[in-house]
């Protein structure tokens, strides 16, 4: 996927989450937002683009997402999110802030 087609991808997205918080899902925005990145393990079966084994011995990518916390919706609101390489490290502050930068100027778009 080109950097183009993520852009209009992401711009759809955020006019999406605009659209459902407008028609009354979003979050109650008198309230403290509050943002959490987690990332975690998907397996692969073959040796797709950038899978790789990681540290817990399986075979996979290691995505790197930002949520917004929302008790009403468990687990949370994805807001953006990056695919890594299975061996990619669970703490690395250029992952962390890329992915916290697409959620506060993509996914963090409020009405």
């Amino acid at each position: 996927m080109s950097e183009t087609h993520l852009a209009l991808l992401r711009h759809g997205e955020a006019a999406a989450r605009a659209a459902a918080w407008t028609a009354g899902v979003g979050p109650d925005l008198e309230e403290e937002l509050r943002l959490g990145v987690d990332a975690t393990i998907v397996i692969a079966h073959s040796d797709k683009a950038t899978a790789e084994p990681p540290w817990k011995k399986a075979f996979g990518h290691h995505p790197l997402v930002c949520f917004l916390d929302r008790p009403d919706v468990a687990p949370g609101e994805a807001l953006a999110g990056i695919v890594r390489p299975g061996g990619a490290g669970a703490n690395t502050a250029k992952g962390h802030i890329t992915v916290l930068d697409q959620a506060l100027r993509h996914g963090g778009r409020l009405p």
